[in-house]
């Protein structure tokens, strides 16, 4: 069993292999991913549809939009959101920059601390980043 153990993340990252990355990575420490999707319509409808999110893993900038709905829709059902991103939290709107920010490249440790601070899984011992390109099956 590992720290994220009945677990369900959405996944939102338009960068396909950092994408599978993430989502292998979480899957690897038990969570139940929801997505990947690398755009805010299909993730908002995946979101609805889904009986039960316990967070939110979101890069912010997809191609030619940002993630900031999605953020907002989590919000208001009450799931914790972690934001994904190459540019500083000063350069984030003013009300999503209280959320807690990972900077990419991702590191797996700081990316279960920072769900552990939300109530969701347990803490990484491993500083490991998250490999840009997935592991094969």
């Amino acid at each position: 069993m590992g720290p994220l153990t009945g677990k369900c993340v959405l996944l939102v990252e338009d960068n396909y292999l950092l994408a599978s990355a993430l989502q292998d990575a979480m899957e690897q420490l038990g969570a139940e991913v929801l997505g990947p999707y690398a755009h805010v319509a299909p993730a908002l409808v995946g979101l609805q549809q889904a009986k039960h999110v316990d967070a939110g893993l979101l890069d912010i900038n997809l191609g030619n939009e940002q993630s900031f709905p999605v953020a907002d829709a989590l919000g208001q059902r009450g799931v914790p959101t972690v934001l994904l991103t190459g540019y500083d939290r000063s350069a984030l709107p003013a009300p999503y920059r209280e959320l807690p920010c990972l900077q990419k490249p991702v590191n797996l440790a700081a990316m279960l601390t920072a769900l552990a601070d939300l109530g969701i899984g347990a803490q990484a011992v491993s500083g490991d980043t998250i490999p840009t390109t997935p592991r094969h099956h």
